[in-house]
C-alpha cells in the first residue's frame, strides 16, 4: 500500500516538474505552455521578417487576439513587443522541453 502511494506521489511530482519550464526574454518570463499557445496564435512566421516589420504586423494582431494568454498582456504594453514576440517565435519548443536552449530553465 505504501509502495503504491509512493509511486503515485513521485508521478505527480514529476508531472509538476515538467510543467514548471520557464522561458525568459529579458525581464519577461513565461511558462512553456503559454509560449506554445502564443506560437499557435502568431499570424505569420515572424522570424522571416525584419524587426521593424515584426513590430508593425506581428505584435498588433497578436495583442488584439482574445485567445492570447494573460501573461503576455505586459508584453503588449511594451514598446519592444514586436522584438519579444519575434524572439519567442524563434524558440525551438522541442529543444526547450529538455532545457537545451539558453532561454529555457526549470528542468
Amino acid at each position: 500500500m505504501a509502495s503504491a502511494f509512493t509511486r503515485v506521489f513521485y508521478l505527480l511530482l514529476l508531472a509538476d516538474l515538467y510543467s514548471c519550464v520557464v522561458v525568459r526574454d529579458g525581464a519577461f518570463s513565461f511558462s512553456l505552455d503559454d509560449v506554445k499557445k502564443l506560437k499557435d496564435l502568431l499570424p505569420v512566421d515572424l522570424s522571416k521578417f525584419s524587426p521593424r516589420m515584426a513590430a508593425m504586423d506581428g505584435s498588433s494582431s497578436v495583442c488584439a487576439n482574445n485567445e492570447l494568454p494573460e501573461v503576455f498582456g505586459h508584453v503588449c504594453k511594451s514598446p519592444r513587443s514586436g522584438d519579444v514576440f519575434k524572439r519567442l517565435a524563434q524558440i525551438p519548443i522541442d529543444v526547450c522541453e529538455i532545457c537545451a536552449y539558453a532561454a529555457c530553465s526549470g528542468c
